[in-house]
């Protein structure tokens, strides 16, 4: 089991999305982030991309790309983040090329 402390609440709850996506629980992800957009109005970068790897893994590439994109507006520039399987079915689509050239990989 994995603790994670922080201080601030959309910290808090961005880690736990994460965390629920890398169980492979998309339900419980997007809950988290539903409830996190809801509230705030500037969620961090990690719940984006939590909400992203959910929205892909559940077949909707338009809110998997609106996430991944919301994000790279925010500043995320990890491109390791891509190599999540749950991204699979994206790398056809030619929005992908366009993430891959916002972070500036290809």
């Amino acid at each position: 089991m994995m603790y994670v402390i922080h201080f601030d609440e959309p910290g808090h709850w961005s880690i736990m999305a994460w965390a629920h996506a890398d169980r492979g629980s998309y339900q419980k992800t997007l809950g988290i982030c539903e409830r996190l957009f809801s509230q705030h109005q500037d969620p961090p970068e990690v719940a984006l991309l939590a909400a992203a790897r959910a929205w892909a893994a559940s077949d909707n590439r338009e809110k998997a790309f609106s996430c991944l994109n919301q994000a790279l507006d925010r500043g995320w520039a990890y491109a390791p983040d891509l190599e999540n399987a749950e991204f699979d079915g994206l790398r056809d689509a030619p929005a992908w090329k366009t993430i891959l050239e916002r972070i500036q990989v290809i």
